[in-house]
């Protein structure tokens, strides 16, 4: 885990508004605070120095592409083996992101792919890695988002 620490109430109300709308400007968060926004800036330098913000995404719609299918997989792999298989994985165009877990299933895959047929034949690529002994697919019919960074709670501490 990393170093943690103290979140103001400006940190908290940057964090916050950038939770919400990644585009919010420093000037609209100044106006929250009641601050000038160079006051902003100082805090979001410091928070990105930090660590506690790790940088700045875009967000894509699969479906635009052609990528219909979303899928979950979650993987049984030997416990000596789990850094090979997860090397392996990094190199899967379709794997979009790989949790590590404690459990039946160790590793936990997020897929994206154009249809049920890729999907069946990035399913048996990964069965046939070194390690893995069972591979479990879970089909999205619908989500909603992908993430909801807004419902994050972000207070300041006492």
């Amino acid at each position: 885990m990393g170093i943690q620490r103290k979140i103001d109430s400006i940190d908290a109300e940057i964090l916050k508004a950038l939770l919400k709308d990644a585009r919010t400007s420093f000037a609209d968060i100044a106006k929250i605070c009641k601050v000038q926004p160079n006051v902003i800036r100082t805090h979001f330098n410091k928070l990105k120095k930090d660590g506690v913000i790790t940088g700045e995404i875009m967000e894509l719609r699969p479906e635009f592409f052609g990528y219909d299918c979303k899928a979950t997989l979650r993987l049984k792999v030997n416990i000596n083996k789990v850094a090979g298989v997860v090397a392996q994985l990094k190199t899967i165009p379709e794997v979009l992101q790989v949790a590590e877990g404690i459990g039946r299933k160790n590793l936990l895959c997020f897929t994206i792919t154009r249809n049920i047929k890729d999907l069946n034949k990035i399913v048996e690529l990964i069965r046939g890695l070194n390690g893995v002994t069972e591979v479990e697919a879970n089909l999205w019919v619908t989500t909603a988002e992908n993430v909801f960074p807004a419902n994050l709670q972000v207070n300041a501490e006492a």
